[in-house]
């Protein structure tokens, strides 16, 4: 069953490639020349309060990358103009309450389900575990104000050691594959679910508190319980199967923007209406009906995505 999204107004997100080539078709590139109908709908659904397209922090990062000042610039201020201001949430910032929701479930236990706040204006409930204890709370203060993220998206710039962290995993993650090639694919899923459940055991293990539970109780879910648990996490749940479908891709190496790509689809596809992604993404997420499972529309054409999700609208 899907989970319904009550929000409103809609919620569209766009991978950088996107916001970019809006960008350069508001520049008059006439390279981007048919982007300027999906940028025209854009802002009118964004102006007759119909969709929003929320920031994420890896839009932050990503764009810290771009040399270019005045790229930055051109581009931090369309990306507020057409979110309004409004950031996508981290999965560590939801993970908790949503531990709980599928705890209970799996365990048969009350609990009384509420509305996960996907989006926000907090700038550290946008990065999560990335900067909660490390960010000021100005900072944090200062982010509802548009005018503030925007100048803090157009002057951002990344550090060295996070792009080296980056290409790290890649490596890990390829290197991973490639020990694992002889097992089958069922295997090679549990494998990435044990090494999820590490990264998150502190979550788990302070959740299954909550409920009178420990570690023990894991166990005897076996392989597939556990798995089945993490699958009824939908951040983790969309991380899982597309992690599992890139990796089938084996003349494809894994590339250091994977991480960014996986991380932002984990939480745009439960949680926002519509997702636009390059080709290869938007293939995977299509062959594990992600779309269907989640009741979100993702394409790579987004003039195609923004008629088919608001055909009275545009």
């Amino acid at each position: 069953m899907q989970r319904e999204k009550p929000w409103r107004p809609k919620f569209v997100y766009l991978d950088l490639n996107h916001w970019i080539y809006l960008a350069q078709a508001e520049s008059g590139n006439p390279e981007r020349e048919h982007y300027r109908l999906a940028l025209e709908m854009a802002s009118k659904l964004v102006s007759t309060g119909n969709a929003v397209f929320p920031v994420s922090a890896f839009h932050f990062m990503e764009v810290a990358k771009i040399a270019d000042a005045a790229r930055r610039k051109k581009l931090a201020n369309l990306m507020m103009r057409l979110s309004q201001g409004l950031l996508l949430s981290a999965a560590s910032s939801l993970l908790v309450d949503e531990l709980r929701m599928a705890v209970a479930k799996t365990f048969k236990r009350n609990f009384q389900e509420h509305a996960i706040a996907s989006v926000t204006r907090s700038l550290k409930a946008a990065f999560g575990s990335m900067a909660a204890a490390s960010m000021p709370q100005r900072l944090d203060e200062l982010a509802s104000e548009p005018a503030f993220l925007e100048d803090l998206l157009a002057n951002g710039r990344l550090s060295k050691h996070l792009i080296e962290k980056a290409e790290i995993i890649a490596e890990d993650h390829e290197n991973a594959r490639k020990s694992a090639w002889d097992v089958s694919r069922q295997i090679r899923k549990r494998l990435y679910c044990a090494r999820l459940t590490l990264g998150i055991q502190s979550y788990l293990l302070s959740v299954l508190r909550e409920f009178d539970l420990g570690f023990t109780d894991l166990e005897n879910l076996g392989p597939d319980g556990m798995v089945g648990l993490l699958e009824s996490v939908p951040p983790l749940d969309v991380e899982i199967s597309l992690h599992t479908e890139r990796n089938e891709h084996r003349d494809r190496r894994i590339e250091p923007n994977d991480e960014f790509d996986l991380g932002f689809l984990s939480m745009a596809i439960p949680y926002c209406h519509v997702v636009a992604t390059e080709r290869f993404w938007t293939s995977l997420v299509h062959r594990a009906k992600l779309d269907k499972k989640y009741g979100t529309k993702v394409g790579h054409d987004l003039s195609e995505l923004l008629q088919s999700a608001f055909p009275s609208d545009c």
